[in-house]
């Protein structure tokens, strides 16, 4: 993410938004996330570090005592508004656009909005916060759970937030769930890919059973394609150069170091559950 900078601002000690992994320098930066990023800021953004550095780095103490105010009438919307309203960054017509963002969010039923939620928090690469925000959903009474269908893209996102932090046991068993929800092609084709990725791991003889010999060639194909474009990536070549190595020592502490970095996020997340 990039950040247009509108406003200096004589900032000593920015505000660091750990799920955008980027500093804050100035108001305008700091209403750019907040009209960008709804789903980031909607709960739990107005912390008392973010007053801080509103009241004593951006130098505008009466805005954090109306925030204070606001928050203390459970209003946290009209906090994010006035923030908008005070630094001077949006017209009145965004602002009036996004607090129809806002309640229109706020009016989706608990289960879709906690997936779009989670969903955001994948696109953004927060695995760990995807995680847990999937698994709120499926801890909910059935009956607001949306049905079989919804829930079986629960589970299939579940399970790409997992293969992402290399826990591929786990993101089995959640195509496996989302094939029981579905009864559909998808997680089947996704099961296969991951049998491809990590042969260590033992389909279901079920499972196997529904997967055609057709579809399978037409999946091997896919799979190949796949690996060839990612063989062209930033990531592969970082990879390719792990495995290069001269000694097995130095390329299990190199590995060790990447895979150490992707999973941090999620550690932090279960520690916060805890």
């Amino acid at each position: 993410m990039s950040l247009i900078l509108c406003r200096m601002e004589r900032i000593e000690r920015p505000f660091y938004v750990e799920t955008l992994g980027v500093h804050i320098y100035s108001s305008q930066e700091l209403c750019y996330v907040i009209l960008q990023h709804p789903f980031l800021v909607m709960d739990g953004f107005l912390t008392d570090a973010l007053k801080d550095f509103i009241s004593k780095e951006l130098e505008l103490p009466q805005l954090t005592a109306k925030i204070e105010a606001l928050l203390e009438e459970d209003s946290s919307d009209e906090a994010l508004l006035a923030i908008l309203t005070a630094c001077d960054y949006a017209s009145t017509e965004e602002i009036t656009a996004y607090r129809q963002k806002l309640d229109s969010l706020r009016k989706m039923p608990p289960a879709l909005y906690l997936k779009e939620k989670a969903d955001y928090y994948q696109k953004n690469r927060q695995y760990g916060m995807a995680i847990s925000t999937y698994e709120k959903i499926l801890v909910m009474p059935k009956e607001i759970q949306k049905g079989d269908a919804f829930m079986g893209e629960v589970w299939q996102h579940l399970a790409a937030a997992y293969v992402n932090l290399f826990y591929f046991d786990k993101a089995l068993h959640a195509l496996e769930k989302a094939c029981d929800r579905t009864g559909e092609r998808q997680p089947l084709k996704q099961m296969y890919f991951l049998s491809k990725l990590s042969p260590h791991l033992s389909l279901r003889e079920r499972y196997q059973a529904a997967m055609t010999e057709e579809w399978k060639r037409l999946w091997d194909r896919e799979f190949e394609q796949a690996r060839e474009s990612v063989q062209q990536s930033e990531n592969w070549k970082k990879i390719d150069e792990i495995f290069a190595g001269e000694t097995r020592e130095a390329r299990l502490a190199a590995a060790s170091k990447m895979v150490a970095g992707w999973k941090e996020e999620y550690r932090r997340e279960v520690v916060h559950e805890v």
